[in-house]
């Protein structure tokens, strides 16, 4: 997906930058800036950490500690960003209405006309449906299923040796209802059939990520519960 939403020279904003594991994917695409975001003051840390260890980079990288789903923030020097890259972490921001409204809104605000807003987000379509989880690579239990809202719907999700090795609480984010809120804001979907791999036949929005034949099954059972999306501001 950065192959395909950005060049040499983009200038990115990466939401939920946790502690730096795409520095390389930012430097090898010869990115030229990055603005990197987290909400975790330690996960910021040791990505400054991580960067300062590197050779000197190319690509310019600034870390910010702020919560792109509560706080509004637009570019600091006045010009909008290329991209808006969020991996792994959209569905935080499923806890409530506003909260997806508001990283819907920093990304218009941020990025320039005809910039993309892209990334991989658990599926709570396939999450729901899967039902409660218990094996040696993760854990999922459910909470209230009958929520009446799009929002808020929770559930405790741990996977192992990952950065959510200790179970959590994310919040169930349906690829349908980010396009609608996304809309509201100028925002339409980019399609994604040319990924070929990651196609599905259920006539959902956004193709759902597949596991490989080096993944064991349980590890392709987890890759299934992801979904790539991108929005295109109009």
């Amino acid at each position: 997906m950065y192959e395909r939403f950005t060049k040499p020279g983009t200038r990115l904003i990466d939401i939920g930058c946790g502690k730096g594991g795409d520095l390389h994917k930012w430097e090898h695409l010869r990115l030229r800036t990055v603005l990197a975001v987290d909400v975790n003051p330690s996960y910021i840390q040791e990505a400054k950490k991580r960067h300062s260890s590197k050779r000197a980079m190319r690509t310019q990288v600034v870390f910010v500690h702020a919560d792109a789903f509560t706080e509004a923030f637009a570019p600091r020097d006045g010009r909008p960003y290329d991209a808006m890259s969020c991996m792994f972490c959209l569905h935080y921001a499923s806890r409530d209405e506003s909260s997806i409204h508001r990283a819907f809104q920093n990304a218009s605000a941020a990025l320039r006309p005809g910039g993309v807003f892209f990334g991989v987000c658990a599926d709570g379509d396939a999450i729901t449906a899967g039902g409660d989880v218990a094996n040696d690579l993760t854990r999922i239990k459910l909470h209230q299923l009958d929520h009446p809202h799009p929002w808020g719907c929770s559930y405790e999700f741990s996977l192992c040796d990952s950065i959510v090795s200790e179970e959590n609480v994310e919040f169930v984010t349906r690829a349908s209802d980010l396009v609608q809120v996304a809309a509201q804001h100028g925002m339409l979907p980019v399609p994604l059939e040319d990924c070929v791999d990651w196609r599905t036949s259920d006539g959902r929005p956004f193709p759902n990520l597949i596991g490989t034949s080096a993944q064991s099954a349980d590890e392709r059972a987890v890759s299934a519960m992801y979904f790539a999306f991108a929005f295109r501001k109009s």
